[in-house]
């Protein structure tokens, strides 16, 4: 894509057949069974190829800054751009890791404005899908932006400190700490929900809580 090698590697089968049963259990609740299915497989669909979209932002913003691509791979833990070389400077860094949660909040923005239009047409089905892709691609954004590694949010910190210490080692450092610190609190929030909070098979945003757990290193070149 784009001259861009784009692979899929054969765990991706994991998180498509786990993110549409999700969806599925989702929509059986306003459309029928095979509805509910139809709706599920497109809306799975759509969301890997957000999660494309995601990576190739990433991959045409280095490759614009003069970095050579390898390829992008999506896997069950979302997609990794490979580059052959680093970000010479700390704006680069900044600019082509940014670009990929700013293109899952656009997307999200995108959906939602779908889903609007959709309602008003009287298209319920429609509008159920983007609804719920627009708050996943909206998650996905803001998780991504979290201020650790593995996250996009994590390359970001590094190219600031990088830029403030002139020391890219360092900041480095900085960045995987900062991810343990975010990785240890998200774990023991996990822990500490109570049993059964959710209320029923799914919380009331399944699908979103799903990606933002297995996606945890979605946009990470």
């Amino acid at each position: 894509m784009a001259g861009i090698p784009v692979r899929a590697d054969a765990t991706l089968l994991i998180i498509a057949g786990l993110l549409a049963w999700s969806f599925w259990a989702r929509y059986s609740t306003v459309a029928s069974r095979w509805g509910a299915l139809v709706m599920a497989l497109v809306a799975t669909g759509l969301f890997l190829g957000s999660i494309l979209a995601h990576e190739l932002a990433h991959a045409l913003e280095a490759r614009y800054r003069g970095l050579h691509v390898r390829d992008i791979t999506l896997y069950i833990f979302g997609g990794a751009t490979r580059m052959t070389d680093e970000a010479a400077c700390p704006g680069d860094e900044f600019a082509l890791t940014v670009v990929g949660p700013g293109t899952s909040v656009v997307l999200g923005c995108a959906f939602g404005l779908v889903a609007t239009g959709a309602g008003h047409l009287g298209l319920p089905a429609v509008a159920e899908v983007a609804g719920e892709l627009g708050w996943l691609n909206f998650v996905l954004g803001v998780f991504n932006l979290l201020p650790g590694a593995p996250l996009d949010g994590g390359r970001i910190l590094d190219s600031i400190v990088w830029r403030m210490t002139r020391d890219r080692a360092r900041a480095a450092r900085v960045s995987a700490v900062s991810g343990q610190v975010i990785g240890a609190a998200l774990a023991a929030l996990g822990a500490a929900r109570p049993a059964g909070a959710a209320g029923g098979v799914l919380p009331a945003h399944g699908p979103a809580e799903l990606a933002a757990a297995l996606l945890f290193r979605c946009g990470a070149p």
